[in-house]
């Protein structure tokens, strides 16, 4: 059996319509908004057209900046100032789109350090770097319900 590793990514929970979709985060820095040429686009009126750029640190943290959105973006239900690092199963929701944060791992690391690991103060989300750029199923669904990603 090989070892598979899972990129780091956002899974859409709310609205039902969309619950299921998956944004893999595939590239060190991604945008989400509702431009065209974001890499995750949600095509909702409340969506700025550059809405939240996510960062994956060369130290493995996933970090999440909001670019001035009108709307917002919230972790946890708390309004972003700034960028934040991610903790595995932060709620953030963008407008009116709530995902849940899930970090990379490997199948060969044991699930508890993988999801449940407590980082430092600052860096509250580590995910293991490295992790290959991986086409996610539901590409085809992201189309059909709004969300479209680039590069999958």
């Amino acid at each position: 059996m090989t070892d598979q590793k899972h990129t780091a990514r956002l899974v859409v929970i709310e609205p039902a319509a969309l619950a299921g979709v998956v944004m893999t985060f595939c590239q060190p820095n991604m945008l989400i908004g509702r431009e065209a040429t974001a890499d995750f686009v949600l095509d909702d009126v409340y969506v700025s057209r550059r809405h939240t750029r996510v960062t994956t640190e060369a130290s493995g943290w996933v970090r999440i900046t909001d670019l001035d959105s009108l709307s917002g973006t919230f972790v946890n239900e708390e309004r972003l100032t700034g960028s934040r690092a991610l903790r595995p199963g932060d709620l953030v929701r963008i407008a009116d789109v709530v995902t849940r944060f899930e970090p990379a791992y490997s199948d060969s690391e044991p699930v508890d350090s993988a999801r449940s690991a407590e980082p430092p103060t600052e860096m509250i989300a580590k995910v293991q770097s490295g992790a290959p750029a991986t086409a996610a199923p539901e590409a085809a669904a992201q189309q059909a319900v709004g969300i479209s990603a680039k590069d999958m």
